[in-house]
C-alpha cells in the first residue's frame, strides 16, 4: 500500500503529528511482532549556504523528516514555518515550538520505540 507524506507547517498539523507519536508510546510489545512497527527514521535538511555566503543563518535545520514505517507516514516538518529564527536558548518557547519540542522529545524517551 502507498506510504502518505504529511507535510507539517502549521501549529494544527503539529498537534495531529504529536497526538500519532504519543499513540505509538501506548502500542504493546506483545501485541505486535513486528519490529518495525517500533522504528521510526529522522533525518534533517538544511539549507545550503555557501561559505561566502552573506545570509547565513547559524545552519539551523530547515526540514525535519520523520518516517514511521508502521503506519506507512513520513512526516516532513517545515521548520522555517514553524520556528522563530534566531532563538536561543535562554528565549521561551512559544506554543508551537514547544508542541514541536514535545513531540521529539516523546520519540527519544519512549522505551517502545526504536
Amino acid at each position: 500500500s502507498a506510504t502518505d507524506v504529511v507535510f507539517v507547517d502549521t501549529e494544527d498539523k503539529l498537534e495531529s503529528m504529536s497526538k500519532t507519536f504519543s499513540d505509538l508510546q501506548s502500542l504493546s510489545t506483545e501485541a505486535h511482532d513486528d519490529i518495525l512497527d517500533f522504528v521510526i527514521g529522522i533525518d534533517c535538511e538544511w539549507r545550503p549556504t555557501g561559505m561566502y555566503s552573506d545570509d547565513f543563518d547559524g545552519n539551523s535545520v530547515a526540514l525535519l523528516q520523520i518516517s514511521v514505517p508502521a503506519l506507512r507516514t513520513i512526516f516532513l516538518v517545515d521548520t522555517y514555518a514553524l520556528l522563530r529564527p534566531g532563538l536561543s536558548q535562554s528565549d521561551a518557547m512559544d506554543r508551537t515550538e514547544a508542541l514541536l519540542s514535545e513531540a521529539i522529545t516523546a520519540i527519544f524517551q519512549a522505551t517502545t520505540i526504536i
